[in-house]
């Protein structure tokens, strides 16, 4: 499976808030990764962002988690289940 087949769950403005919110989804057994931490730190007229992406059928879990955490884990929930 390609990073492109998984769905973005959420996007954070770094790759720190991204290392918090795949952190939190590992501590309830989810696994995801952080797509972009090379491109986000770059300030040019449009910052970037960090994409962080589960397998589809996590996404549900994965955004309930999100959603139950202070501030969704740093998170901006992302409405892009594959």
């Amino acid at each position: 499976m390609t990073d492109a087949e998984l769905p973005v769950v959420a996007r954070v403005r770094d790759d720190r808030e991204a290392a918090m919110v795949v952190a939190l989804l590992a501590a309830h057994g989810i696994e995801a990764l952080a797509e972009g931490t090379f491109t986000a730190d770059f300030r040019a007229e449009a910052p970037g962002s960090v994409a962080v992406r589960v397998r589809g059928a996590d996404w549900e879990a994965a955004r309930e988690i999100l959603a139950s955490t202070p501030a969704g884990g740093g998170a901006d929930p992302a409405d892009e289940q594959g």
